[in-house]
């Protein structure tokens, strides 16, 4: 049973998936392309290719970044809550080279229907601050992430003055959801479910919805990436960044299995 939030956001995504402004076609944009390529090197750390392992996106939307994803890894699993999301991205990868190794699934990231231990990584990208019970979204990510394994969020900086203007125009967004979502706060809750190294880094400075834009032309467009990697360089200027990530590993160690184990009722015990 979905939450009342849970429920709004499903129909607000169901509702808005034909005009989802970004789909799998974005990516023969070579700046879009780019952009994603980035993303990915900077959240996972690498951008080797790890064709024996598997990846999970959690809240995939039109699975542009599932798609992605697969051509690092194994296997790629995207998951939504949004029927039509998903029908949109099993119809954009209909014709892709990589289907054969992408799946998609509806489903609650509160409730996945996926076994314990499955995932080398765990990712979601601009999902957390859509969900009401954060915590055990986060819990439940690193359920299904292998001992020793990956998790990653990708959020948007609410400090960010382009992102207080977003809110202003979208209905789906809120500056209340940003501040659930801080990095302090992930950061915590990371922890709190007993994850290791959790760290927390600077994605990029302006929203990929400029890329979007008919009339950008390359000279802006080289102007715009070049400042952006100056205030990448300026440790200072951090809280500016349009989207962070925090990353952490799963406790493979003892300690770490009995901290994240499940309680066991007395009436259980022999």
């Amino acid at each position: 049973m979905y939450h009342s939030r849970e429920k709004e956001t499903k129909e607000a995504f169901d509702r808005g998936a034909a005009s989802y402004p970004y789909t799998v076609s974005d990516l023969r944009n070579p700046r879009f392309l780019h952009r994603c390529t980035k993303r990915i090197r900077i959240a996972l750390g690498t951008s080797t290719e790890n064709k024996d392992g598997k990846i999970l996106d959690v809240g995939c939307g039109t699975g542009y970044f599932t798609l992605q994803l697969s051509k690092l890894y194994g296997e790629a699993v995207g998951i939504d809550l949004s029927k039509k999301m998903i029908k949109i991205a099993e119809i954009s990868l209909k014709y892709e080279r990589a289907r054969e190794k992408v799946e998609f699934i509806v489903a609650d990231g509160e409730y996945m229907p996926v076994r314990s231990n499955t995932f080398d990584t765990v990712l979601c990208l601009d999902f957390l601050h859509h969900v009401s019970n954060v915590p055990s979204v986060v819990k439940e990510m690193e359920r299904v992430t292998t001992l020793g394994g990956k998790i990653v969020a990708i959020e948007p900086n609410y400090l960010n003055p382009l992102y207080a203007i977003l809110c202003l125009l979208s209905k789906q967004e809120s500056l209340k959801k940003f501040f659930v979502t801080s990095p302090r706060e992930l950061s915590r809750l990371f922890k709190e479910v007993n994850m290791k190294n959790v760290t927390s880094k600077e994605v990029d400075y302006y929203p990929q919805l400029l890329l979007k834009l008919r009339r950008f032309p390359d000279k802006l467009y080289r102007s715009v990436n070049y400042f952006e990697e100056l205030l990448r360089r300026q440790p200072a200027f951090s809280f500016l960044c349009s989207h962070f990530v925090i990353t952490g590993r799963k406790r493979s160690d003892r300690i770490g299995l009995i901290l994240t184990s499940p309680k066991i009722p007395n009436d259980c015990n022999g």
